[in-house]
């Protein structure tokens, strides 16, 4: 798990630089642009430190930050929108999409945290000396 940690940190990372690249080249509107890289960076950023850290949340914490970075990205652009003339209906919508993935994805992290901790300590509970003793 540690390797897929570390390639979809480091892709989450490259790809959200190219979009703040993209962002200030192509002036796009700031905050559609910059909050998705900059989200889809700091995204990257912990994925990679959870690799390096050896975090045992598995798949739920790949999913839990994906939401969490979906959230982040997509309420910069609802923002934006509301800013230059949208309705109030958009961004309250808009802001309930975004509530509702970062709640889903809290909760996701929440349950990689409880398998984290549930593997470390059956790894702990392996190399003690009086394992054998242990049924199971």
């Amino acid at each position: 798990m540690r390797g897929v940690f570390f390639s979809i940190g480091a892709l989450a990372f490259v790809t959200g630089a190219a979009l703040l690249v993209a962002t200030a080249l192509a002036k796009f509107t700031p905050l559609t642009g910059y909050s998705a890289g900059a989200s889809v960076v700091l995204g990257g950023v912990i994925m990679l430190l959870a690799a390096l850290k050896r975090y045992r949340g598995h798949w739920s914490f790949v999913t839990g930050i994906s939401l969490c970075t979906l959230a982040l990205a997509g309420f910069g652009g609802d923002i934006d929108a509301y800013a230059s003339g949208g309705e109030g209906g958009d961004f309250l919508f808009g802001a309930f999409l975004a509530l509702m993935f970062f709640a889903f994805g809290a909760l996701s992290l929440a349950s990689s945290y409880k398998l984290h901790r549930c593997l470390v300590r059956l790894e702990q509970i392996r190399t003690e000396p009086d394992y054998e003793d242990y049924s199971i």
